[in-house]
């Protein structure tokens, strides 16, 4: 996973925070994302010392015990919209939950692949521009994103952008802008 060169020239995120706090989280959580004319991609990297300690919930699509797991979360919109955003939820497990503007019956076409290893878990995303009705990369133009983790070892919810209740904050998200 990530190891692909591709990777080497990607933008990284990382220093999730608790929600709420300014804090760095308990376990760190690591993310690079690349896009090509076609989706956007995202790997990522959710470190966790006591593999035994992960938790893996859901056994299908939109199955919403997902959440009683280990998740690594993706929020996306655009910014002219902020309202509205796409939701992706992942597991360990590769299980995957989606909805559009908090409605699970709107899936989306996108793809996801997991491992775990003595360090943790990690995955990567594709995310394909035509959920969008887009047909290429918003070139210049301006999403709303925000990158969490539910860790259940540690009970601790952490994220990218600052939220300070919980992760459905877009008025809190921050901003990716696609380059050239």
């Amino acid at each position: 996973q990530a190891n692909d060169p591709a990777w080497t020239a990607a933008a990284e995120g990382g220093d999730l925070r608790p929600v709420g706090s300014n804090q760095p989280a308990s376990q760190s959580t690591d993310f690079r994302v690349v896009y090509d004319d076609e989706a956007l991609y995202l790997a990522f990297r959710c470190h966790e010392p006591r593999t035994e300690a992960i938790v893996t919930a859901g056994d299908a699509r939109d199955d919403a015990s997902i959440y009683t797991g280990d998740t690594f979360e993706l929020f996306f919109g655009c910014v002219e919209n902020r309202n509205k955003h796409w939701h992706v939820s992942i597991s360990p497990a590769n299980c995957q939950w989606d909805a559009w503007d908090g409605d699970p019956a709107r899936d989306a076409p996108w793809q996801s692949a997991t491992s775990r290893d003595t360090n943790g878990w990690g995955g990567e995303l594709r995310i394909p521009f035509t959920i969008f009705n887009l047909d290429a990369p918003p070139i210049g133009g301006r999403w709303h994103v925000n990158v969490g983790r539910e860790d259940k070892p540690t009970r601790e919810n952490s994220t990218w952008s600052n939220v300070e209740n919980h992760f459905l904050e877009p008025q809190n998200f921050g901003t990716w802008t696609f380059g050239e």
